[in-house]
């Protein structure tokens, strides 16, 4: 139900708690419960998803020089 990779939920830290991650992305409980959950279940898959964001992130800098990242 939302657009945000469960990899980012990881990207808040590693002792990230559900209420935490509840009130970072103004999620009820339950969504933060389960993120946290996938995102442990997972690892490797967090990683992968990780270094593909990074790489396009870097592809996007090389098209555009003076592009910026600000965190919204």
């Amino acid at each position: 139900g939302t657009r945000v990779p469960v990899f980012f939920v990881r990207e808040l830290g590693g002792d990230v708690s559900s209420s935490d991650v509840s009130t970072h992305f103004v999620w009820p409980l339950w969504k933060a419960e389960s993120a946290l959950a996938y995102a442990n279940a997972f690892p490797d898959e967090m990683a992968s998803d990780a270094k593909a964001w990074k790489q396009s992130e870097d592809e996007l800098h090389l098209r555009l020089p003076g592009v910026q990242h600000f965190p919204a």
